[in-house]
């Protein structure tokens, strides 16, 4: 990826996990994708990579919408991007249960679905 190598590590094995990095010119980078950290390095002899600033948004019209601007602490300091991706909880139920006659009712905290989107990230590094 030009000047840098990415490190991605995947943070709740149990869950599911997925992403994609594109480099979009020389330090800008799209990242799309839930359940994982990604580290920049530069593959320039004797210097860094660092994570310089961080945008969470979308394309709408093709054009880019910040919704969120990152800072050191969700970045640790600038040296690493966490993805969790977004969770919703709807208004619609997830399973209606029938239960037989005599049966005792059934109970569940989780009455709603949860749907969880992946998180979008425009991310400009730098080296030094």
């Amino acid at each position: 990826m030009g000047d840098y190598k990415v490190k991605v590590m995947y943070e709740k094995p149990n869950e599911p996990s997925f992403g994609i990095i594109i480099q979009e010119n020389e330090n800008e980078f799209l990242v799309i994708g839930m359940n994982m950290s990604i580290y920049f390095y530069s593959e320039v002899k004797n210097s860094i990579g660092y994570i310089g600033q961080v945008f969470e948004g979308g394309y709408k019209n093709e054009k880019w919408i910040t919704t969120r601007m990152m800072n050191g602490d969700e970045t640790y300091h600038n040296s690493m991007l966490r993805v969790f991706g977004r969770k919703f909880k709807t208004e619609k139920d997830i399973v209606k249960i029938t239960k037989k006659e005599g049966e005792p009712e059934a109970y569940s905290p989780s009455t709603k679905e949860v749907i969880t989107t992946p998180g979008i990230y425009k991310v400009i590094t730098y080296i030094r």
